[in-house]
């Protein structure tokens, strides 16, 4: 899961903009709470979305927030009152009844029951409390901004993500993302080749061989630059190796690898609509 939010000083006057799979964002949300590191980024808003369809970017370009920067860390879904907010919420407070029908007995296996009991419902109503909609009374009575503003520098990262869509899905996310702001933008992803797709497909891991598409390196700048859209263009297309590894890769023995694949960067631009 990606940490970049806490621990890189340079996001300093940055803030995160993290969309995910609920079930990631809910086992982050987890972590975050028993480790409770310092975040170094000036704030950190999460939204849980299927990325492969739905009008999450639609959505996402429209959100609003309160005036002035996003000061905590807020998980939201782009379906406000989702089935997965209200079945927490629905468990914590059974567990709650739970707790209390059996809060007042002397039992030692009754007292048990309660503490326990007590317990889930904390942790599920925490999980309801980092991932509940925004509700429009929050909003409502103060002045609000939205929080991909207009002419706003954007920089989206997807990292360890394009290989798990089909071709299709992959052009309709970079679609999707080439369109988010209307001001200068960045991109970066992270994505293999063809031949690292087909020796997934023997690969003994499971999730490796849910790899589904690849693109081949003298291919790539063409391929993003019109999946992207008018205006943008493909900076560079690096070659993961020992003279180029982000930091991510520079534990690996390159010069005596064997994997005929490549991992590629890619790193795209796009000036001012």
């Amino acid at each position: 899961m990606d940490t970049r939010t806490w621990r890189l000083a340079s996001l300093r006057n940055a803030e995160i903009i993290e969309v995910d799979h609920e079930r990631v964002l809910q086992a982050k949300s987890e972590v975050l709470c028993e480790v409770r590191p310092r975040r170094t980024a000036r704030g950190r808003v999460a939204f849980a979305v299927d990325l492969r369809r739905g009008d999450w970017a639609e959505r996402l370009a429209e959100f609003r927030v309160p005036l002035g920067p996003v000061g905590e860390d807020r998980v939201f879904r782009s379906l406000p009152g989702s089935f997965g907010f209200r079945f927490r919420m629905l468990v914590a407070s059974l567990f709650q009844n739970l707790g209390a029908a059996f809060g007042p007995t002397n039992d030692r296996a009754g007292g048990g029951v309660a503490c326990v009991a007590r317990w889930f419902a904390q942790r599920l109503q925490r999980l309801a409390d980092t991932t509940r909609p925004t509700a429009a009374s929050e909003l409502r009575g103060a002045g609000t901004r939205k929080l991909l503003e207009r002419g706003q520098p954007l920089c989206v990262v997807m990292e360890g993500l394009l290989m798990y869509l089909s071709g299709r899905e992959v052009r309709r996310l970079l679609r999707k993302v080439g369109r988010l702001s209307d001001g200068p933008a960045r991109v970066c992803a992270s994505l293999v080749n063809w031949q690292s797709v087909r020796d997934a497909r023997s690969s003994e891991s499971k999730l490796l061989r849910s790899w589904k598409w690849g693109c081949d390196r003298e291919k790539a700048k063409a391929f993003f630059e019109k999946a992207l859209g008018p205006g943008w263009t493909v900076l560079k297309v690096d070659l993961v190796g020992e003279d180029v590894h982000y930091g991510v890769w520079a534990h690996l023995d390159f010069r005596n690898s064997k994997r005929k694949g490549q991992t590629l960067y890619v790193v795209a631009e796009r000036q001012q609509r």
